[in-house]
């Protein structure tokens, strides 16, 4: 079982990693994804989070996108096996980056949509 502390580092080693772009990341990943769409994602979805806007439902999409940014960088960058191990609401899940990848494109098209794009 993973530590709550230790979960919080991988948050944010994580984070570090996607703030420098993924620069000296080894990036395994076995689909289509690459570190320019991760790292696209994640800035969009924080800056919109950062500028607070009143659209409730745009605020939560971006907000989806940033965490599962977080926890695919956690899955395809950071070495350590139990880095895809998380605590979400008291209960441990493993992350899958396959699956995981597939939500946050979603949550993209779904973020456009809102947009007006």
């Amino acid at each position: 079982m993973i530590d709550s502390k230790i979960d919080e580092a991988f948050e944010d080693e994580a984070i570090h990693a996607l703030e420098k772009s993924l620069l000296g990341c080894k990036f395994s990943c076995e689909t289509d994804f690459a570190k320019e769409e991760l790292t696209k994602l994640y800035f969009e979805s924080r800056d919109l989070i950062r500028s607070n806007p009143d659209n409730e439902r745009l605020f939560s999409v971006a907000e989806a996108i940033f965490i599962t940014c977080i926890r695919i960088t956690r899955c395809i960058c950071l070495e350590s096996e139990l880095a895809n191990e998380t605590i979400i609401n008291g209960n441990e899940y493993t992350l899958d980056a396959e699956s995981l990848i597939d939500n946050v494109r979603s949550n993209y098209k779904h973020f456009r949509r809102l947009l007006g794009e």
